[in-house]
């Protein structure tokens, strides 16, 4: 996490040189807002956009590949925002045979609903409703079988509104 460095009016004089040391401030404390450093501003939620479901921002999972018997997440992302958020999910290899899947589910108040879940190969596109503090998940298990995924979250816009985790 960056920490926020106050700048002085004299730092920023017209008569005052640019240091090194206020370059990097200059840069630092733009990371240490959006991370919420101790003594940075805030960042209001008004001024996010609201995130819609479309293909102008991509964030894409690394892909896994993995052996029977292994679970886990391939993305996670909070919505600090209300809107949509487009969930594509590619799987390129699974036994013909066995338990496996790639679940895409949303979690609201501690409670998961599954979207979709697919156990076949293919890409498949889900736009999900989100509110603030919602989590939109993507999972899988190989139960007894390998399985090849990997999973993008796509935005129609260029909001902020989803962080992912």
């Amino acid at each position: 996490m960056a920490d926020w460095v106050d700048i002085t009016d004299a730092q920023v004089d017209p008569d005052a040189p640019i240091t090194s040391e206020l370059g990097y401030a200059f840069r630092d404390n733009v990371v240490a807002m959006t991370e919420g450093a101790a003594g940075a501003p805030r960042i209001a939620q008004s001024a996010l956009l609201n995130p819609t479901a479309g293909n102008s921002r991509t964030i894409t999972s690394p892909s896994v590949s993995v052996l029977s018997g292994q679970g886990g997440s391939l993305l996670r992302a909070s919505c600090i925002r209300p809107g949509a958020v487009r969930i594509v999910t590619t799987v390129t290899s699974i036994a013909p045979s066995g338990v496996r899947f790639v679940n895409v589910a949303r979690i609201r108040n501690g409670n998961a609903t599954t979207i979709n879940s697919y156990n076949t190969t293919g890409t498949r596109t889900d736009d999900v409703s989100v509110i603030i503090g919602d989590v939109v998940s993507v999972s899988y298990n190989s139960g007894d079988q390998p399985l090849e995924a990997s999973a993008q979250l796509r935005l129609g816009n260029d909001a902020i509104g989803v962080v992912v985790l």
